[in-house]
């Protein structure tokens, strides 16, 4: 199996995701109405982030 899997994965389904798209679902869904610093986009990032570095390690 392909060691680049995971990146090729995450380009192709998570990379087109626009933040300002994700940042209107959240303020419709009202998902950070009582977040302070772990908003919707910032956890994308970091979960994205630890995907491709477990894929690395």
């Amino acid at each position: 199996m392909d060691n680049h899997t995971i990146k090729t994965v995450f380009k192709e389904y998570i990379h087109p995701l626009d933040s300002k798209i994700i940042q209107t679902m959240t303020a419709i869904t009202e998902l950070d109405k009582y977040v302070k610093k772990l908003d919707t986009i910032t956890f994308i990032n970091l979960f994205i982030y630890a995907q491709l570095k477990n894929e690395v390690a």
